[in-house]
């Protein structure tokens, strides 16, 4: 009987260190190389809200969660408004202009440079935006109206090249909205002296686009997506686009909690006339032809065909192509792959630069 005692005492020590030993030499390394696998694939999943996929989003917008999007920008639109109408307008960037008006609410813009070393932007709105102000509105340029072309909305400016006055006149153009003929949508501020006092405003383009019996807009959408996750950020990214001036000078600063990028003009923060900081959600620098033209040093700059680019979204720096059939279609972007680039909801600034 003792033996017998003796000799299951015996068996379940030798058991328990067995057990150990299994425990500690084969369970739990297999325990752990599985929750790391978890960890890494399956958690940030569970975690955090998963991006729209690309057929949910664009390039035709369906409803998601109740919700229409606008094919400007990717930012909720009203019932029926996707494609929303579009407003042009050719914004100046002098120095004696600013404070600017208007351009933190826009969907789109395009900076180009013009002469002497400053540049101008086609300002893109959505017309389901209220904006009170937008300006000062200056003269146009051919490669603005190609761009705003894209859309078939209005162009607003102020008079414009020879170039730019003759394509208009030709009927290459969008809705021509020219204050020299149609000076009842705009208004001169007697704050500020000519020509940096032209403005206008949301209301009084929805306004024209009424009276002069605009077609229900049919352009094409960019594909949009939401932000990505916080983790996924980098700290800092920086976008520096020189100018032979230093007033003219630009910097966008990635800012990693919201997820979008700060304009710096001449070295300081750009905020519209009423407070707002300019922000986008997505800097392209677009390169291109770009000639001097005149003794005025105005520009030729090639708007259709294809060239590099490099988008920059959540962050990131994108090696992309830019491509433009003709006059009238959608300027696009895409990966290395071929893919359609897929932007961020929200603001987009096209940076124009030489090749």
């Amino acid at each position: 009987m003792a033996s017998r005692v003796f000799c299951f005492l015996w068996y379940n020590q030798i058991m328990r260190k067995n057990n150990r030993r299994i425990i500690f030499e084969i369970i739990l390394p297999c325990f752990s190389v599985i929750a790391g696998i978890f960890i890494y694939f399956a958690l940030p999943k569970i975690l955090i809200k998963t991006p729209l996929a690309p057929d949910e989003v664009s390039p035709f917008y369906p409803s998601y969660e109740g919700k229409i999007w606008r094919k400007i920008d990717g930012l909720p639109a009203s019932p029926g408004n996707g494609n929303s109408p579009i407003y042009a307008v050719v914004v100046e960037n002098h120095v004696d202009s600013r404070p600017l008006s208007g351009l933190s609410r826009a969907s789109l813009v395009f900076e180009a440079p013009v002469e002497g070393g400053i540049t101008r932007f086609l300002a893109i709105f959505s017309g389901d935006a209220e904006i009170n102000e937008i300006g000062p509105v200056r003269s146009a340029r051919p490669y603005f109206i190609d761009w705003a072309d894209e859309f078939g909305g209005l162009l607003a400016h102020v008079g414009g090249s020879d170039a730019a006055l003759e394509q208009i006149k030709n009927g290459s153009a969008p809705v021509d909205l020219n204050q020299y003929y149609k000076s009842e949508y705009f208004w001169r501020d007697e704050a500020r002296f000519a020509p940096h006092n032209v403005y206008t405003k949301s209301e009084l383009l929805g306004s024209a686009a009424n009276n002069l019996k605009i077609s229900p807009p049919t352009y094409d959408g960019w594909k949009f997506k939401e932000d990505a996750p916080l983790w996924a950020r980098p700290e800092k990214t920086e976008i520096e686009i020189s100018s032979p001036l230093k007033a003219y000078a630009v910097k966008w600063i990635y800012d990693r909690a919201h997820n979008n990028y700060v304009r710096y003009v001449g070295g300081k923060i750009q905020k519209d006339k009423n407070g707002p900081a300019v922000r986008a959600k997505n800097v392209v620098a677009l390169k291109t032809d770009i000639e001097i033209i005149d003794v005025v040093t105005r520009r030729a700059i090639q708007t259709v065909g294809e060239g590099e680019a490099t988008v920059f979204r959540d962050g990131e720096a994108i090696p992309a192509r830019w491509k433009k059939a003709d006059a009238k279609a959608r300027l696009k972007f895409y990966d290395a792959d071929g893919g359609e680039i897929i932007f961020n909801a929200g603001p987009t600034w096209i940076e124009i630069v030489s090749n």
